[in-house]
């Protein structure tokens, strides 16, 4: 049983670290609705590019059921000493997904720099990796 000083700990720390609760030029929910659409935005367009080469939902890791993916997005002919970021979302592992490193990958793209944007299971389903 989680003790009343704890959750209050809880509930504060959640609080503190809600980004959207920090934007002053728009309400809170709306932060959340433009983030969303802007990173859809973001996707179709990488998907749809003829000068964007895209490597889709490519295994890093297997256990059970769960599957873990990268998505790759590289400009076309890339050098093959391009720089790369590796890029990992945000959600303090409660929400977000690999999908959202298509935002960042556009700009990227355009200066040669190739993105691969990480997906991880996200809590609850997720748990303690075990260490190899």
């Amino acid at each position: 049983m989680v003790s009343v000083e704890q959750k209050n700990i809880d509930e504060d720390l959640d609080y503190m670290f809600t980004p959207s609760r920090w934007v002053v030029r728009m309400k809170q929910d709306e932060v959340v609705e433009d983030f969303v659409t802007s990173v859809s935005k973001a996707r179709e367009e990488l998907l749809l590019s003829p000068t964007v080469e895209k490597e889709l939902d490519i295994v890093y890791f297997t256990e059970g059921d769960t599957k873990c993916c990268v998505d790759i997005y590289k400009p076309n002919k890339a050098a093959t000493d391009a720089p790369v970021v590796l890029f990992i979302h945000g959600g303090y592992w409660q929400e977000c997904s690999k999908i959202h490193g298509a935002f960042p990958a556009r700009s990227l793209i355009k200066n040669g720099i190739i993105t691969v944007a990480v997906g991880y299971t996200i809590a609850p389903e997720g748990k303690k990796v075990k260490k190899y």
